[in-house]
């Protein structure tokens, strides 16, 4: 950063018809191409107009306007004129980086440019485009750029912008470090998903772990968890949410490329989807494994799919006529109630629901003892599935007043009560120390 900063600070004029530029600066005041680059970039980013001025005679320095529209010719001729303009040695260590940054990739002096912690001083979306700006102009046929960063915003901008981009994650045990090299054929494949280059994905590059969960709410109250356990679990896990089991597999693949340590926490009713599973699977095992716990998926999910409804035919009846003989005026908005009391009994039944609701203690004892077996042979390769069936099965004896309707409102009041009870030896504690 330091060397940064100093890069745009004002230094000697130079007759550069005779002599070559001797820094960063000067080159930039000849090159009209890497001028207009710098200009249209800050002015994109921080809605501001930066450019080289030596109107002093002896100086060139960098000027800088809150209008982004650059002054005129005539204007920048004007000594008095631009003296009126603030120099960019008075502005914030962020633009400063950033304008030396964009300066030192526009003029490609160097065959090999170091970017040490560029997000430094900016804002995440500034880090985003500032990532951005350096896959476009990091790389060519004679010139390579390292950059060194613990953001994800400055990570998804490279990796969103650079046609060639290869990924060297350093992981430090004791005072060692160690360096593994993603191959660019893997990184490329494993990239081609927009929902692995989320910051949410990415962030879990810079964490020791990284526990993948369906949805956000399932994060709010797992991470919750395991940070009442801390003592005891002590590592740097990343929770990340992936909108659904839809995106496990493509968010696990870019892990493994990686070399970053996975685990899976999915609803019980992902062993119905047999095909799904199988794809997170085969990313965790050898094919051979993973052929043969598809196969025990097969026929475990067939077995609970020939499992009838929980409500009793009769009741059906009963409830059906009842709701047949709710009042039917639409202009008084009688049709909410009568749809919710549809929905209520189509959830009743529906044959899945007991997953949902009870999980494998609801099943016939044959059959739990299945799933009970295949959930453990699950979790020997990283997936942990929640055996009471879904979140909001968990914490039941703790006093979540929210209604599990709401998912995400009572995630949040669980997140809550966990923090508020503290570490616990039953329930969802002893869930995530299986996973931790």
């Amino acid at each position: 950063l330091e060397r940064r900063l100093t890069a745009v600070q004002q230094v000697g004029y130079f007759d550069f018809q005779t002599q070559p530029p001797q820094n960063d600066l000067q080159a930039l005041y000849v090159d009209d191409a890497a001028k207009a680059g710098l200009l249209a970039e800050i002015q994109a980013t921080f809605s501001k107009c930066v450019w080289p001025d030596a109107s002093r005679l002896n100086i060139v320095c960098l000027r800088v306007s809150d209008d982004p529209a650059v002054p005129s010719e005539t204007q920048r001729l004007s000594p008095k004129t631009m003296a009126q303009f603030r120099t960019i040695e008075t502005e914030g260590d962020g633009l400063k980086s950033y304008v030396a940054t964009c300066i030192a990739l526009l003029l490609g002096r160097r065959p090999v440019c170091i970017i040490d912690e560029p997000e430094m001083c900016l804002h995440p979306p500034q880090a985003y485009n500032l990532g951005r700006f350096i896959g476009r102009f990091g790389a060519s046929s004679d010139r390579a750029t390292f950059v060194a960063t613990h953001s994800s915003h400055v990570l998804r901008g490279v990796i969103q912008a650079a046609p060639h981009v290869q990924i060297v994650r350093l992981t430090r045990e004791g005072s060692a470090f160690t360096a593994h090299l993603v191959p660019a054929a893997v990184l490329t494949e494993v990239l081609t998903r927009p929902t692995v280059r989320a910051e949410t994905v990415l962030d879990g590059i810079f964490a020791q772990a990284v526990i993948v969960l369906e949805a956000d709410g399932d994060r709010t109250v797992y991470q919750a968890v395991y940070e009442t356990l801390a003592e005891e679990l002590r590592l740097d896990v990343h929770f990340t949410a992936v909108g659904g089991t839809g995106g496990i597999a493509d968010t696990c693949r870019v892990y493994r490329a990686l070399k970053i340590p996975i685990a899976v926490i999915a609803d019980l009713d992902i062993l119905l989807d047999t095909e799904r599973l199988h794809r997170v699977v085969s990313i965790l095992t050898d094919s051979r494994n993973a052929d043969g716990l598809r196969t025990l998926a097969q026929g475990i999910a067939g077995s609970i799919k020939s499992l009838p409804p929980t409500i009793d035919p009769e009741d059906v009846k009963t409830r059906l006529a009842a709701a047949a003989a709710l009042p039917s005026d639409w202009s008084q908005n009688h049709d909410l109630p009568l749809r919710s009391a549809l929905q209520e009994l189509a959830q009743q039944l529906d044959r899945m629901r007991r997953l949902k609701r009870g999980g494998v203690k609801t099943l016939p004892a044959s059959l739990a003892g299945e799933v009970s077996s295949l959930i453990g042979k699950l979790s020997t390769i990283g997936i942990f599935v929640v055996p009471v069936g879904e979140l909001e099965e968990w914490l039941a004896d703790y006093g979540v007043a929210i209604s599990k309707h709401n998912k995400w409102a009572w995630a949040n009041e669980a997140a809550v009560k966990v923090r508020q009870v503290g570490a616990q030896t039953a329930d969802v504690w002893q869930f995530i120390r299986s996973v931790g």
